[in-house]
């Protein structure tokens, strides 16, 4: 017999299931007769999709979900299995094969009946086939009345080598970031040592703590034991002990699976030491979070412990993430990494005069929710909440200057923003206010081309304009004025900027480097700027395939996505050459009553107008803008919400006209608030 199921209480397990608890003694006898308790591993496949039902299975402990596949062979999660829920019936009710597959989440005890034995406890045990009977129905019932609420709970730990690396300070934040950004339940448990590391943080004094060093614990006796700290919104609860070799690993499991069906997010700040129960706890976690340094030998370490951690769950690149703590820092980020031996997933920067506020009890994420701490560590709780907030600001020459104006107002409105993709001119204004150029001094950049002449700064001609007419270096020499060596680790917001290749025609999606050669790529329009060389092949502006970088976002995690598209529709373009004419036809009328002078600088400057419009440079933008409209109302129908500021009669190159743009992308973005600050509280 399994150590795990030997002393099991089977009897007790059925009188508490909810399906067989109002049976009369004798049927509940023949229940146990009839049952079995077998122990599943986490990412045991229960039963697939297709397959014909075989058993009866009821959760005793740990956690399973029920999901079908989406024709793209993703994972739709129907719903989460805790301790009473059980799964198996229809299919053998019906005999139709099962229409879901469950996946066991945690280490599992699961009360099994097989087939043969349940059907003949129905034959037995009318009663049984009775309450079946009414549980289907509700469950239908309630399918069919509204969209079932998935109660969906992760177990999430915070473990660093380095007793000094952070780690108690980041599990405290993202428990309370968790529970602001979210408004759902959070409990952060303490496995330290003492057991209080958390609470001394929080100044909320020395809690109880748990023993689970005799005997497995469920929620209920736990309860009196969870302290709630109001000014979080979380719980917390002291898992502490002296010596956590002498816990049984599967206590603390089957313990951390009956939370998961109270709260939807369980934060477990682990002791520094890897011993056999936190090693056992890491591999069952849903999310494992380590935490390290900038010091050399911890970063190796930590390296070498995330590979080991990779090698046993079931989505390693999902599962194990790298959090770096930058008070200490190395020369470069790229260094950090190297030493690593893994991307990092997310960098804290260094608190400074702030981490004092942890003494005084004040978590930064609530004291200071501005500071790159807090913001860092809201983002994450954001993408592990699965609401996270893109924004994706496209391509369009001078018309592209609306951005400005558009993150003006969401910047005063506090709209949050957890990463940004750009493309051209979108790229531009992103990596500037991403990089954390204020939005005053962009703007403030802009207005310099009030001055037409400023223009001609941009201007390098090419000698011999056999791949572009100009050479593009007075772009580089532009933006690196104003970001210099700055690479996308310095943004303050994860930034994307896009390029097009121009033989295979791919999206090329810059995210690591130097943010400069990304926009010169960027920003390398055909025909005007030379394409920049990559391997076999060259670089053109990202516009031409992806003017509106929405796909970006969803691809990288965003759940509500915020698009500005400034090309204009062809009825714009209409109305603006119909109000062109209108206007042209109005002053022709008044030159009747002017001089004989004033008619022939009129003639004039028409004559001129028509010699030189349009010109090679006109038609060629106006036919890529034109075909990058096609592209962006596509990809726009993929957002959530649509910003299109478009200043009727701009030209694409019209810089001088600043002013009036940004103003167009202010005012655009000020009448879609109400819709996207109703994405943001969804």
């Amino acid at each position: 017999m399994n150590p795990a199921t030997a002393s099991i209480d089977k009897a007790s397990i059925i009188r508490r299931i909810p399906i067989f608890a109002g049976l009369p003694s004798a049927a509940q006898k023949l229940v146990e007769d009839s049952s079995y308790v077998a122990e599943y591993r986490k990412d045991h496949i229960l039963y697939r999709e297709g397959s014909l039902g075989d058993s009866f299975y009821c959760m005793i402990t740990g956690r399973a979900k029920v999901f079908v596949r989406t024709p793209s062979g993703e994972e739709r999660t129907l719903v989460h299995l805790h301790r009473g829920d059980y799964v198996g019936i229809v299919s053998l009710l019906t005999n139709e094969p099962h229409s879901a597959s469950v996946r066991i989440i945690n280490d599992s005890l699961i009360l099994r009946i097989d087939k043969k034995n349940f059907e003949i406890l129905l034959k037995e045990v009318p009663q049984l086939a009775l309450k079946l009977t009414e549980a289907l129905s509700r469950r239908l019932q309630k399918e069919e009345s509204k969209p079932r609420k998935i109660f969906e709970s992760a177990i999430i730990s915070v473990f660093g080598l380095a007793k000094k690396s952070g780690r108690t300070m980041y599990a405290v934040n993202l428990a309370i970031a968790l529970a602001y950004e979210t408004r759902k339940k959070v409990v952060l448990l303490d496995m330290s040592h003492s057991g209080n590391e958390c609470s001394a943080m929080l100044q909320m004094g020395e809690l109880k703590c748990i023993d689970l060093k005799r005997h497995s614990i469920n929620y209920e006796e736990a309860k009196p034991l969870i302290a709630k700290y109001e000014a979080g919104g979380i719980c917390l609860l002291n898992l502490g002990c002296d010596d956590h070799s002498k816990i049984e690993p599967s206590h603390i499991i089957s313990f951390l699976s009956s939370l998961a069906s109270e709260f939807n997010y369980i934060i477990v700040d682990m002791p520094a030491e890897i011993d056999k129960p936190t090693y056992s706890l890491l591999a069952q976690s849903d999310l494992i979070h380590v935490v390290s340094d900038c010091n050399e030998h911890n970063l190796k370490a930590t390296g070498k412990l995330i590979s080991e951690l990779k090698k046993i769950v079931h989505d390693p690149d999902n599962t194990v993430k790298a959090i770096i703590n930058e008070f200490v820092m190395t020369e470069t980020f790229e260094e950090e990494v190297k030493l690593l031996g893994h991307k990092a997933y997310a960098v804290l920067p260094d608190l400074g005069l702030l981490a004092g506020m942890m003494s005084a009890g004040l978590p930064p994420v609530l004291a200071v929710p501005e500071s790159l701490y807090s913001k860092s560590v809201r983002r994450t709780a954001r993408e592990i909440g699965k609401i996270l907030v893109g924004l994706a600001l496209g391509s369009g020459a001078a018309l592209g200057l609306v951005h400005i104006g558009v993150l003006k107002v969401l910047e005063r409105e506090k709209i949050p923003i957890d990463f940004i993709a750009g493309t051209s001119i979108g790229g531009v204004v992103a990596a500037f206010w991403a990089s954390g150029i204020e939005i005053e001094e962009i703007e403030k950049i802009a207005l310099r081309f009030k001055r037409r002449d400023m223009l001609f700064s941009l201007a390098d001609f090419s000698f011999l304009p056999l791949r572009g007419f100009m050479n593009g270096n007075n772009f580089k020499k532009f933006f690196r004025e104003h970001l210099g060596k700055k690479t996308f680790h310095d943004t303050h917001t994860p930034l994307k900027i896009v390029a097009n290749t121009l033989r295979s025609r791919e999206n090329i999606i810059f995210d690591e480097g130097s943010l400069v050669d990304a926009l010169r790529a960027s920003c390398s329009i055909p025909a005007f700027l030379k394409p920049v060389r990559y391997g076999d092949d060259f670089l053109i502006d990202g516009g031409t395939l992806d003017p509106v970088p929405i796909d970006v976002l969803a691809k990288n995690g965003a759940k509500k996505i915020i698009a500005v598209n400034c090309l204009p529709s062809q009825e714009e373009m209409m109305k603006a050459f119909k109000e062109f004419e209108e206007k042209r036809r109005s002053d022709e009328a008044k030159l009747s009553h002017r001089t004989v002078f004033s008619r022939l600088a009129y003639d004039f400057n028409n004559w001129t107008r028509r010699m030189f419009t349009p010109n090679v440079f006109d038609v060629i933008m106006s036919t890529s803008l034109a075909m990058q409209y096609v592209f962006a109302e596509a990809s726009s129908k993929d957002a959530d919400c649509v910003i299109h500021p478009v200043l009727q009669g701009a030209a694409w190159f019209e810089l001088y006209k600043v002013e009036a743009l940004i103003r167009r992308g202010e005012q655009e973005a000020e009448k879609m608030l109400p819709q996207i600050k109703a994405l943001i509280e969804e």
